[in-house]
């Protein structure tokens, strides 16, 4: 094998070495925050859902989604609802679209690198989801920030 040299698709458009251009939320796009701030209300059973942010409508590339939480009894996935996408289609709800099975046993913060672009028409809802044995202790909380890059 030899050495190689090769470049991502946007360094190809900003090196002129490729056609067309980088769209804002693949470069120099403006990072956005969406924070929140999740408390159960009464305990929770298996599939039990925590609605944590509605994410704008449009183009919009998630970055991140970083969050501290309480002991939750065991693990939760986090995924979103069922959206629309720009050609009007549904797109059906993914419990764990971001993260399947992340341990909150215990109380602690977690980072989830996600990157990827999204495009709704009227938003995107973020939750997670219960997969645990055990409830979702009453009063539990969750919060965060998902950071993202829109047009």
């Amino acid at each position: 094998m030899a050495a190689t040299t090769t470049e991502s698709t946007q360094y190809a458009r900003s090196a002129g070495t490729s056609t067309g251009y980088n769209m804002p939320t693949d470069y120099s796009g403006d990072v956005r925050i969406f924070a929140f701030d999740f408390s159960q209300s009464g305990a929770g059973d298996q599939n039990s859902i925590g609605k944590l942010s509605m994410l704008p409508s449009g183009k919009i590339r998630i970055l991140d989604i970083e969050f501290n939480h309480d002991a939750m009894g065991g693990a939760i996935d986090v995924g979103h609802d069922a959206y629309t996408d720009e050609t009007g289609t549904t797109v059906a709800a993914d419990r764990d679209a971001f993260k399947a099975a992340s341990a909150t046993t215990s109380a602690g913060t977690k980072r989830i690198f996600v990157n990827k672009v999204f495009h709704s028409r009227d938003g995107i809802p973020v939750w997670f989801m219960t997969n645990a044995v055990g409830p979702l202790p009453d009063g539990a909380t969750m919060n965060g920030v998902i950071r993202a890059v829109t047009l």
